[in-house]
């Protein structure tokens, strides 16, 4: 029987699995792995997390690929990541949750006035409302909370977080950000927080793998660096997949 397009891939992403994992097996202080990650949860907590992992394992090749949310899932099902720090992993996509780790939204805007003096507008149904690209879900949260919300309000789509903040800087609009991408901003007054309903949102970070494929012995010394308690992903109770107490 002859194979269609989407099962020569899945052949392919599982041989390309196979030679990884057999190099990793091997030797596996010397092979190497591959991350996507959104934003602001590879800026924020996977890269503080591996800048100690490489000075015990200075051997290892991680390769880390940065995306919205649509990009960092489909490397993961395409055989292009072993391992994924984004939201919740995506219906019908085979996959493993290794861990979780805290992301809160906030509505944001600018503190103090425009350089011509006017105070800024801080009223959420008046206000433009800055949003991330299409595939972010960031994005999706914000819709989605406007539409609670009720709101009908001008909108601006703007590529990436540090585009967003630069937009509520200049003053024009509000946004919905994760707070772990403002925490200076706040800190410095430039930027304050907003008593929107339904804020703050929890929305964790999760580890993730390929439920159907072995993780690489490489690939779990990475995990072992970024499951921690205290400064990186909750490890999950495997017996409920809930992150233990």
């Amino acid at each position: 029987m002859a194979l269609g397009p989407c099962d020569r891939v899945d052949s392919l992403d599982r041989l390309d699995h196979g030679l990884l994992l057999a190099r990793s097996v091997d030797s596996p202080e010397q092979a190497g792995v591959r991350i996507a990650a959104i934003a602001t949860a590879g800026e924020r907590v996977v890269l503080p997390l591996l800048a100690a992992f490489r000075t015990t394992h200075p051997d290892v090749d991680v390769a880390i690929r940065v995306g919205n949310r649509d990009t960092v899932w489909g490397a993961l099902r395409h055989g292009e990541a072993d391992l994924v720090v984004a939201g919740r992993p995506p219906p019908g996509l085979p996959a493993r949750t290794l861990g979780t780790a805290a992301n809160t939204l906030v509505v944001v805007g600018a503190a103090g006035a425009q350089p011509g003096g006017a105070e800024l507008s801080t009223d959420l149904a008046r206000s433009t409302w800055l949003l991330r690209e299409e595939g972010s879900g960031t994005r999706d949260a914000a819709e989605e909370l406007l539409s609670v919300l009720g709101l009908e309000t001008r909108r601006m789509v703007l590529g990436s977080n540090g585009a967003v903040v630069e937009g509520i800087l200049a003053g024009f609009g509000i946004a919905l950000l994760p707070r772990r991408a403002i925490e200076e901003r706040l800190a410095q007054g430039t930027l304050r927080l907003l008593d929107a309903p339904g804020t703050p949102i929890e929305r964790p970070w999760h580890l993730v793998s390929r439920s159907d494929l072995p993780l690489t012995p490489t690939a779990g010394l990475v995990v072992d660096a970024l499951v921690d308690d205290h400064d990186g992903f909750s490890p999950l109770d495997e017996r409920d997949g809930r992150p233990d107490p």
